[in-house]
């Protein structure tokens, strides 16, 4: 009421009703409940006025309070492995697997307790080649971690024993063809070690009218060599032929031995003659 006495301080002027939306409230009602407004509508005494005031002060603290924070997970462990995956006699393979690094890590790998090897990072796997190895040798690794902030952390040690050299006792022998011009051989097919066949220009001196005969093949049949004469066409759809220097050789099998000359003609060996083709 304008110009009134103030009967209570309590906020915006509100003497002695109070309503709480959808909510209960301690003190005892003297009203009744407004079911159409869906609240608990109550007379609440000027003396409980204060516990009221305390009740608004414990939600503003708690409003106020920050939300704690829930803890955060660990970061996971670093974690690095390595194996020998295998050696030959001059070179040993390691696999090399890593998980967790951070920058501030490096890698040093030791062979017989000598650093071969630092890497600023390394690839979750990781296959190393050590070359230059002795044959018939042991040799010790060991990976290594390293960090500005801790002491350098080990995978392990590993021994690994290189392949030995196999040893043979080779007997070498020496054959010559051709003893009269420029003899040369160009290409070679090698079936097996008694099926050999090499392909050129070899003259050799005899008593012939011109003093020599000329062929263009040998071939080894795990006894001797035998000089071969390869004819070729002199000119295309000519049936004229000669021993014209081959060029080249491929052999897919013992009866089918291909052999080239210069130009479009090659000679296939069936095992029993020799067919030319034209290209």
């Amino acid at each position: 009421k304008p110009g009134g006495p103030m009967k209570s301080s309590f906020i915006f002027g509100i003497r002695r009703w109070l309503i709480l939306a959808r909510g209960k409230f301690s003190p005892p009602l003297t009203e009744g409940v407004n079911r159409d407004m869906r609240c608990l509508v109550f007379s609440l005494p000027l003396r409980d006025v204060p516990s009221l005031w305390n009740l608004l002060l414990f939600l503003l603290v708690l409003l106020a309070v920050p939300a704690c924070k829930q803890p955060t997970a660990p970061d996971p462990k670093p974690e690095f492995s390595f194996t020998i995956e295998d050696a030959s006699c001059t070179e040993a393979w390691l696999n090399v697997k890593t998980a967790n690094f951070g920058s501030g890590f490096s890698f040093a790998l030791n062979r017989n307790d000598s650093t071969i090897w630092r890497f600023a990072a390394l690839p979750p796997d990781t296959i190393i080649v050590d070359a230059g190895l002795l044959p018939n040798k042991e040799y010790t690794y060991e990976l290594l971690a390293i960090s500005s902030k801790t002491a350098p952390v080990s995978a392990g040690k590993k021994k690994v024993t290189t392949m030995d050299t196999t040893r043979h006792n080779f007997t070498w022998q020496t054959w010559e063809f051709g003893d009269i011009g420029s003899s040369a051989l160009y290409d070679v097919a090698i079936i097996d070690e008694n099926n050999i066949w090499a392909v050129g220009e070899i003259s050799i001196r005899d008593s012939s009218h011109n003093g020599y005969t000329t062929y263009n093949a040998v071939h080894w049949d795990g006894v001797e060599w035998e000089l071969k004469k390869i004819q070729f066409y002199t000119f295309c759809g000519q049936q004229h032929t000669d021993s014209y220097p081959a060029k080249s050789i491929y052999a897919f099998g013992p009866n089918d031995v291909w052999i080239g000359m210069y130009g479009s003609q090659v000679v296939k060996w069936n095992g029993q003659n020799h067919m030319v083709h034209k290209l």
